[in-house]
């Protein structure tokens, strides 16, 4: 982990998880449904309403363009 990623909030930490475990994948997950599981409670609030934190927003808003406008993946937080 980068030094500045241990200063981040959990919820920061999970939503750069959700995005790096996408990019990672995007091959097998590629015209797919896949279903987030966490047990925050705010990347799902975050994921699926947005936040008005700033940098949690510019996060989330991530996987959703990656996986939806380059590979059609559909991403669902619960």
């Amino acid at each position: 982990m980068v030094p500045e990623e241990k200063e981040q909030s959990s919820t920061w930490r999970e939503l750069k998880a959700v995005y790096l475990a996408l990019e990672a994948f995007v091959v097998r997950l590629s015209n797919a449904r896949v279903i987030w599981y966490s047990d925050n409670q705010n990347v799902e609030s975050t994921l699926l309403n947005g936040s008005r934190k700033l940098d949690l927003q510019v996060l989330a808003s991530k996987p959703f363009r990656f996986a939806l406008t380059e590979y059609r993946i559909s991403l669902d937080a619960r």
